[in-house]
């Protein structure tokens, strides 16, 4: 009777080459695995990541208290993928949720704006956050690299705007404490379960449709925030979630 012979491991198989010979891959009951981008599978090949603040409830200022206009050498968040091999994987976003535990003070208005650039361009300050496998049972670590809070940029490389959008329009302070902000890519999800201008704490979702972080240069993601005539920036809890391959 003929049968299939194929890799039946969780790990993610070693990439090959266009046009080269490989063994089919199949799930440990035999069946082909088709190619895509679900979550499930890449948490069983243990290359869906986490991050969040080191302690739960302690909250990271997520900006300089004067950031009231954009500014391209301050973001809030970089996400940055540290492989230095061109054979390295690449990061895909997948969401960032904030959680607004101290709502600053005076912003009439919050916007935000992300900017892709093929480069490292940390240069000092935020928060490291800490990356974890969604795979109790993978040792894989992760490529990626994230910090929060006022970070000081070197010059845009090769930038390319990807994502704004408002977050909230309320007279100060703009933000509620319990506010919840998240922002997802690749899909088409987003949502909110209220208004945009109310003083309530709400869930708010932007979709920013996909982003890909490349290897090889410290290809960064920069998430900018600010918030007009703000004078003291809020706090936030955070949460990331992303693949590799």
């Amino acid at each position: 009777m003929p049968q299939f012979q194929g890799l039946v491991n969780q790990s993610p198989p070693t990439a090959v080459a266009d046009g080269s010979a490989s063994i089919v891959r199949l799930n440990r009951r035999g069946e082909i695995v088709p190619a895509g981008f679900d979550q499930n599978k890449f948490c069983a090949d243990g290359v869906y990541f986490r991050a969040t603040n080191t302690t739960f409830s302690t909250a990271i200022t997520l900006t300089s208290a004067t950031r009231t206009t954009f500014l391209a050498t301050e973001g809030a968040i970089l996400i940055r993928n540290t492989s230095g091999s061109a054979t390295g994987p690449t990061v895909y976003l997948d969401y960032i949720r904030l959680i607004v535990a101290g709502a600053g003070t005076a912003g009439t208005s919050y916007h935000y704006g992300i900017i892709i650039d093929p480069a490292n361009r940390y240069s000092s300050g935020g928060t490291d956050v800490t990356a974890v496998n969604a795979n109790s049972g993978s040792s894989t670590t992760a490529v990626a690299g994230i910090k929060v809070g006022n970070i000081t940029l070197t010059a845009a490389s090769s930038p390319r705007q990807v994502g704004r959008a408002i977050i909230k329009t309320q007279a100060a302070p703009c933000l509620t404490v319990g506010d919840q902000i998240i922002m997802t890519f690749g899909d088409h999800a987003g949502s909110s379960m209220g208004a945009l201008n109310g003083a309530a704490t709400i869930q708010m979702a932007f979709n920013n449709g996909p982003i890909a972080l490349g290897p090889n240069n410290n290809h960064s993601a920069i998430v900018y925030i600010w918030a007009p005539a703000m004078t003291a920036a809020p706090t936030v809890e955070c949460e990331f979630g992303w693949w590799e391959i």
